[in-house]
């Protein structure tokens, strides 16, 4: 390198320095500080969509009057949290006031700066020392400054901590965290002092032709200017004042040594050296690719090495066509046994002065050894470098599979290894003091998939771990994530702290996060910390190939039938290859060619039922493993027969709900299903769906659906029928003695055809009463009284008026006391809901009401502002009136209680609400939630009723006005009258006609002003 030098200026130490336009990592933290520990702490971020330039590491430090009480190494370092973590920059911030302060850190600067790249994770750390004076912010949540990480949640993100000690750089580091990080560090782009520079690159192999470019940066007070030299001539190049070296379609003579000088009014340097190599060279094949044979499930890889101007480009072939992402000059495969003798090869190339050069590869054939078992692999490796953790509870990791089906066979337990010992290729570890179990579960750790125990004593040690086999094994689902925990016990067997995971398996997972909880064995575990990338290493997992074969039939519970029906049996199996299978039926009748992992059993009869199990053997060794006895019951032909009853029986719907009837049968295949309707087969329409099938559905249910319904199923053997069920239509929802409605709770009661009591005084009561099916709900209109009674004195807790469309339907049901049977937000309250809440508590015992959606209660208002007031809680009848125009929810509530001083008293409200937004469509189930707690009351609902209100559309046509409206919704009439002040309505003459599924009427225009209203008919006398 020539050294070209460049004049500089000095800049005064202990500079405090406010307002500099600088860009920093996070904002300085503000919760307290601790100076009690040794080692490296910091933090792992992820660099956004673009590069980032950093100039300074920094320490932390409020004392501006003397400075850091002692001298602190900061680094930055390549990947997360880790062992031996790759260096990527190191400053050390001395003692005193020498280094630059700003926002709350004492600064120094890296010479030369440094280049992240985008969409890559660095650790970075400061060394604290325990003691020193020189305090620091403990685990805080960050504020990532988003030109450094970009826009979206910081990736990583962890708090970093390790190893405990004053060794630097840390010999490792561990997470702590998500999206957080210890203060004690920081670093930054401050445009202070002379120009440092640096270069992307050192080395570049190009092809002629091409447009050579090499990214330089600098940092320091701007302005900065650039110059690029040529090191042969060390004079600078025309034209390249950039801080990025640009020349288009180079040759040859463009290979040389260049570097770049950046320069500012306070200095400036000169980069490292930058050698290109510009060549012409076609690419050729040195090393062709190789026949291979492997067993099949285990991998074969083919390779080939080409020369030539770099880049080259690579792309594998099997028979002749290319495989999708095979781009590398090698390939790696699993075949299964059906891939035997594919022939692979690949074409490499690269380009001389634009133009493509290419060479194609000899083939190569692979040859697939036949074999069903899988090669032995773990989650994870085994690290011995770990701290000893006395943890009481589960530990272990959350994992996410990748694009394939995982198989795990085993778990295990870590072998601690003071307390492993090894005797030629065998090792044995003890547990000493008890057993230890292990668990594989659904993600968020609700469901136990399959366990093992690892029993006290000796036990035999595979990759650092002691293993029982899963029975049966767990085939895993791709893409979702499960949670593998162990038990660990206070003061027992010691096991291996938390890690960061280099050794993850692909096969098994894509992503890993050590969990801990302090759940002891049996319950659900608690899913605690969460850290990125780790895994506490008490559990593991395994497919492990045991010398002798290992066979699972499944399902394990074996299968019951009817004749006539195919059923598949499945063979799991595991071993050194190569592993073949035969499946018999006991008492050792072997099936004939029945080798593969399934084994069906087409059109099944009663001599086929029996014990099958599968045999594993391994050729080469001799050795066997045998299933247990999968056991197969076929039920001989029968008729059909009712296994699950028609239902639901005897239901009330409101015109234009929609109602399904079900019915389930056992038998022999096939069925054939047809729905009767008053004794006439069922025709599938528009509105009417499954009518050859066990679910009949039925859409905006109309007056003419009523009446009694049954499914009528044969066979070959025979015929079968549900009972009768009657449907009931009516245009107006009442009690009716509960018919139509869902009542939840253990306390709900019917006093009477028309009363609903929703709590009874007991105390701590949660109750609700919704429709059995959805009502049309995008415009209505409702009516019913309210009266609480109480004996106990003061009442509680209230009832709401609710529509809902919660996924359990009309068993919805929220929490006790204040949340009124509605609440809380998110489960257990109803979801996907709008409701009108009556509150008895509030208001110094004289009730409040307001309006809550998806189980939220309040905010509230009181109803007590007029004269007279009116009161929820005296025991008065109060009649209620819903409105909902497809816009505003409106309440009119009155006290109807003859001879009460507060007879008369009314109270409105509303509020703007988009009932199909928050319903999710403009049907729901309509109803009424009640509770109490501490403080008891009886609350009765009375004389309810509810009317779906369709929209009345009107247009012109020619010299007639065409009025149309959904006749789903209900039976309605159409009305007019010529003055809006008169209440003489009459019914329009003409009948309404069924077109585009609207009833539709036509009138003459008859030139003077008209209106019309819709008007619900045929209102039984309940």
């Amino acid at each position: 390198m020539t050294l070209r030098l460049v004049s500089t200026a000095m800049i005064a130490t202990a500079l405090v320095c406010q307002g500099q336009t600088s860009t920093v990592l996070y904002v300085p933290p503000t919760n307290s500080t601790r100076d009690n520990y040794t080692g490296a702490v910091g933090n792992s971020f992820k660099v956004g969509a673009s590069n980032v330039v950093v100039s300074h590491l920094g320490y932390y430090s409020l004392n501006t009057n003397t400075g850091l009480a002692i001298s602190h190494n900061v680094g930055l370092f390549t990947g997360g949290a880790g062992q031996n973590p790759p260096v990527y920059g190191l400053v050390v911030v001395p003692a005193g006031m020498a280094a630059y302060w700003m926002s709350n850190y004492y600064w120094m600067p890296l010479n030369p700066p440094l280049l992240l790249a985008s969409n890559t994770i660095y650790t970075l750390v400061g060394l604290a020392t325990s003691g020193d004076g020189d305090a620091w912010h403990d685990l805080y949540t960050a504020s990532w400054n988003p030109a450094i990480t970009g826009s979206a949640t910081v990736s990583g993100g962890d708090g970093i901590y390790g190893p405990g000690n004053s060794t630097w750089p840390p010999a490792s580091t561990g997470n702590n965290g998500l999206n957080n990080t210890y203060g004690a560090p920081n670093m930054a782009n401050i445009p202070i002092g002379p120009a440092y520079v640096g270069v992307q690159q050192t080395n570049l192999a190009i092809s002629a032709g091409a447009t050579l470019t090499v990214l330089g940066f600098a940092t320091g007070q701007t302005p900065i200017s650039y110059q690029w030299y040529l090191e042969t001539t060390n004079k600078p190049l025309a034209g390249q004042t950039n801080a990025t070296l640009s020349i288009p379609n180079v040759g040859t003579g463009n290979s040389d040594t260049y570097f770049l000088i950046a320069t500012n009014s306070l200095g400036g340097e000169q980069s490292s050296n930058v050698v290109v190599t510009v060549s012409a060279i076609p690419v050729s094949i040195t090393q062709q690719p190789s026949n291979t044979t492997v067993f099949g499930n285990y991998p074969a890889t083919f390779s080939v090495t080409a020369i030539g101007t770099p880049p080259i480009y690579y792309q594998w072939s099997r028979n002749g066509t290319a495989v999708a992402g095979a781009t590398n000059s090698s390939y790696t495969v699993t075949p299964v046994n059906t891939n035997n003798g594919d022939v692979y090869s690949c074409l490499v190339s690269n380009y001389i002065s634009l133009t493509p050069k290419t060479q194609v590869s000899s083939n190569a054939v692979l040859t697939v050894t036949y074999n069903l078992a899988y090669p032995q692999v773990f989650l994870h490796g085994y690290s011995t470098a770990l701290g000893f953790n006395s943890y009481s509870g589960q530990v272990g990791g959350q994992f996410t599979t990748g694009n394939q089906p995982p198989l795990v066979t085993h778990l295990g337990y870590y072998a601690w290894p003071a307390n492993s010992t090894t005797n030629g290729t065998n090792v044995t570890c003890v547990l000493t003091n008890s057993a230890h179990y292990v668990g594989l579960y659904t993600g968020s750790g609700s469901a136990l998939l399959g366990s093992v125990q690892i029993p006290q004593g000796t036990n035999p040690v595979v990759n650092g771990y002691m293993w029982q086999p899963l029975n049966p094994p767990l085939v895993l689902a791709t893409n979702t994530q499960y949670l593998l925990d162990a038990q660990t016990l206070s003061g027992d067997d010691p096991w291996g702290d938390v890690y960061s995971l280099p050794d993850l398996s692909s096969y098994f997972a894509a992503s890993c996060d050590a969990i801990y909880g302090g759940t002891a064995w049996g319950g659900t575990p608690s899913i605690n910390g969460k850290y990125s990338g780790d895994m506490y290493s008490a559990p593991n997992m395994a497919i492990l190939a045991q010398a002798a074969p290992e066979a699972w039939a499944l399902p394990e519970t074996g299968i019951t039938t009817n004749a006539g029906f195919t059923e598949t049996l499945t063979a799991i199996v595991a071993g050194q290859a190569p592993i073949s299978i035969q499946w018999y039926e006991e008492p050792g009748q072997l099936l004939t060619n029945q080798t593969n992992l399934t084994l069906t059993l087409s059109n099944l009869n009663t001599g086929q039922s029996g014990s099958y199990y599968v045999l594993a053997s391994n050729y080469v060794t001799h050795s066997t493993g045998q299933s247990e006895d999968l056991v197969v019951t076929v039920i001989p032909d029968t008729p059909p027969q009712v296994s699950q009853d028609i239902a639901p029986v005897s239901p009330v719907l409101v015109l234009g709900s929609s109602i399904s009837f079900s019915a389930s049968f056992l038998g022999s295949p096939s069925f054939t299903y047809g729905w009767q309707f008053n004794g006439t087969a069922v025709t599938n329409s528009a509105r009417i769906s499954g009518a050859n099938g066990n679910v009949l559905t039925i859409n905006g249910v109309q007056a003419s659906d009523a009446g009694t319904y049954q499914l009528l199923v044969t066979n070959s053997v025979g015929n079968g029928a549900s009972s009768q069920t009657t449907l009931t239509v009516v245009p107006l929802l009442p009690f009716n003695n509960g018919l139509g409605f869902s009542s939840q709770g253990n306390t709900v009661s019917w006093p009477s055809s028309n009363i609903l009591e929703l709590t009874q005084g007991f105390g701590s009561e949660s109750n609700s009463a919704f429709s059995s099916g959805p009502l049309y709900v995008g415009a209505f209109q409702a009516s019913f009284t309210y009266q609480v009674i109480s004996p106990f004195g003061s009442v509680a807790d209230g009832v709401a008026f609710c529509l809902q469309n919660d996924p359990r339907g009309a068993t919805a049901l929220g929490e006790d006391g204040g949340d009124l049977g509605y609440g809380p937000t998110g489960s257990p309250g109803i979801t996907n809901s709008v409701a009108f809440e009556m509150d008895l508590f509030a208001n110094g015992g004289s009730g409040v009401v307001g309006f809550g959606t998806n189980g939220s209660i309040g905010p509230y208002g009181t109803t007590t502002n007029g004269t007279p007031s009116l009161v929820l809680t005296n025991g008065d009848v109060i009649s209620n009136f819903v409105t909902y125009n497809g816009t505003t929810l409106a309440v009119t509530m009155t006290d109807v209680s003859v001879g009460s001083t507060n007879f008369g008293a009314t109270f409105s409200t509303n509020a703007n609400i988009n009932m199909p937004s928050v319903l999710g469509t403009n049907v729901a189930f309509v109803g009424f939630t009640g509770g109490d707690g501490g403080t008891r009351s009886i609350q009765q609902i009375g004389n309810f009723t509810f009317v779906s209100m369709p929209q009345l559309s009107a247009k012109t046509a020619g010299t007639n006005l065409l009025l149309s409206w959904n006749p789903a919704i209900g039976s309605f009439m159409l009305k007019q009258n010529t003055n809006l002040a008169s209440t003489n309505w009459t019914p329009v003459a003409a009948a309404p006609t069924l077109v585009n599924g609207q009833d539709q009427v036509t009138i003459p225009i008859s030139g003077k002003s008209t209106f019309y209203e819709l008007v619900v008919t045929n209102v039984p006398n309940l």
